[in-house]
């Protein structure tokens, strides 16, 4: 009988060990549950600050939304654009979002700035061009309050409160200078491709400071200067356009321009295709690699570009002071500039 209590007395003791184990086990995986979740909760916490705040010293929680919108995202020239206006924006408290960026085919600009005039953005970056109908968006973006801001070509007699580009005049120069640079007596012609898409009073101004400088600076030069335009919707109508001129003309001309990226690379295949390098003379547009390449290989004497990358700083500039002060510059233009076999190296390693 004594046996049998002090058993059952030994029984009960473990029990209670055993579950005051337990109790204390719980009570430590609670605890550190609860510690683990403080730390994921600080942690998130962090992570946010981090993403609303500018990069710097001073940060800055995020305060505007800007449309970026272009034609062809796959365009060379407006990725450099808007990824300049994507590190401005991240340098000053500003999201810069490509509307469109992987839209369907059937979708225009008029369309995505439709988009984001319904998403209430705080700016519009916005390739121009001349039309009735993207001027009339623009002017329902203004009605909105949104300010818009063209980049590369402008939208002439629109409501848009900046244009970002080039000033055409320069392009002609710089043009004319390459050509006084390797002409010789026995240049005498200049074919210049105009693009179809583009705006005819800024092409005109390009031809303009060409005649102006060759007569200026290249007066003991007697060249004539002919046009041509070239449909650059796709590459195919590019080089239809190109082949026809050449096999139409009756005389190869000394010179050849380009004043688009799609012309210049059609009318350099075009030349390599039809054995034309040793007879004629390629002035291109724009720093695509098979463009370098052609300079350096002595198949093409220049091309002239821009700093794209900061037109599209300076557009997400412009509509952060337009923003901040309601004062905002008609025009803001960058100088034209000339890449050739002289100052290849320097170019390539800016």
């Amino acid at each position: 009988m004594k046996q049998n209590v002090s058993t059952n007395k030994e029984q009960n003791s473990t029990n209670k060990v055993r579950r005051g184990g337990w109790v204390i086990a719980i009570m430590i995986a609670l605890a550190v549950l609860i510690f683990m979740t403080v730390v994921a909760l600080v942690i998130m916490n962090r992570q946010m600050n981090r993403l609303a705040e500018r990069p710097g010293e001073n940060a800055a929680p995020l305060a505007r939304h800007y449309a970026f919108i272009a034609k062809n995202p796959s365009d060379a020239i407006f990725r450099s654009i808007f990824e300049g206006a994507k590190e401005e924006g991240s340098e000053t408290g500003t999201i810069v979002e490509w509307f469109g960026e992987e839209r369907e085919p059937d979708i225009t600009e008029e369309n995505l700035v439709e988009m984001a005039i319904a998403a209430k953005v705080d700016g519009i970056i916005l390739e121009g061009r001349a039309g009735e109908h993207l001027a009339t968006m623009i002017e329902k973006a203004r009605h909105a309050g949104i300010p818009t801001v063209t980049v590369y070509r402008d939208c002439y007699g629109s409501a848009r409160q900046s244009y970002v580009g080039v000033a055409s005049y320069s392009y002609g120069r710089e043009y004319a200078r390459q050509i006084i640079r390797f002409a010789g007596k026995a240049t005498h012609s200049a074919l210049l491709f105009l693009d179809s898409n583009g705006d005819d009073s800024e092409q005109n101004i390009v031809c303009n400071g060409i005649r102006n400088t060759l007569s200026n600076e290249g007066n003991h030069l007697r060249i004539e200067l002919e046009t041509v335009k070239v449909n650059t919707d796709s590459t195919f109508s590019a080089e239809e356009d190109i082949k026809r001129t050449l096999l139409a003309i009756d005389k190869l001309p000394d010179i050849i321009i380009c004043m688009d990226p799609v012309t210049t690379d059609c009318m350099y295949r075009a030349a390599v295709e039809y054995n034309l390098l040793d007879r004629i003379s390629l002035l291109g547009f724009y720093t695509e690699k098979s463009t370098l390449e052609a300079i350096e290989k002595g198949n093409m004497q220049a091309t002239v570009t821009v700093d794209f990358h900061k037109m599209g700083r300076t557009a997400v500039d412009a509509l952060n002071e337009y923003d901040e002060t309601a004062f905002i510059s008609d025009m803001y233009t960058q100088e034209a500039e000339t890449v050739n076999r002289s100052n290849l190296r320097e170019y390539r390693e800016q």
